[in-house]
């Protein structure tokens, strides 16, 4: 029985011969330890494959428990700056730029995984020696049933993808030579102008050519 809580020795070899009831106790225990042998084995093969699938993936893959990581990829550490040693075991709240933001982000993902939906959001994140950088967060529990099994989530970099979007929309409504608002500004600043003036003022729109 100590042989099956050994590392050193091999769960299926120099096992000693009995018979009767030490016989058929040994044969129980070693059937144990084949077993479990065997199921190290695939743990160990399944932990390289996901370690496998971690270190090719684009994006950050992140697992925390209780508000702390305790699963990081290499992108999801090379998109903060940060080392794996500088998360495990930390609170997720140091890689977000804000702290009200990250405050906000617990009753959002709270309200989505109640409805059991994945939470999708748009969040600034830190860069260690740099600006802030924008991130896109999709998480969702590791077992539905069971919220203290934790939280999976991916992170994906797309603070480009947010610099063109302001940049298309600022050209929207602006025009490109002279860096004024345009015409379709003036109508949507006035729409909202009107709709807070009350209806017993009079109002006048003075334009100079």
């Amino acid at each position: 029985a100590e042989r099956l809580f050994d590392p050193h020795l091999a769960a299926t070899e120099d096992w000693p011969e009995a018979s009767g009831e030490i016989g058929e106790l040994m044969a129980v225990l070693r059937r144990v330890a084949t077993e479990r042998m065997d199921l190290e084995r695939h743990n160990a093969r399944m932990l390289r494959q996901l370690q496998s699938v971690m270190a090719a993936a684009p994006l950050g893959i992140l697992v925390t428990r209780e508000r702390r990581f305790e699963l990081v990829s290499p992108e999801a550490c090379r998109m903060p700056g940060r080392k794996e040693s500088e998360l495990l075991g930390l609170p997720a709240e140091i890689i977000y730029a804000d702290s009200e933001a990250y405050q906000r982000l617990g009753a959002q993902v709270a309200a989505a995984f109640q409805q059991r939906m994945a939470f999708d959001g748009e969040l600034q994140f830190l860069r260690i020696g740099s600006d802030a950088f924008w991130g896109r967060l999709n998480g969702q529990p590791v077992d539905w049933d069971d919220p203290g099994a934790g939280t999976i989530w991916t992170l994906t970099d797309i603070d480009k993808h947010v610099a063109t979007r302001r940049q298309l929309e600022w050209a929207a409504s602006h025009d490109t030579l002279t860096g004024l608002a345009n015409r379709k500004a003036l109508l949507h600043r006035l729409d909202r102008i009107v709709a807070d003036t009350p209806r017993e003022h009079a109002s006048a729109l003075l334009l100079l050519d």
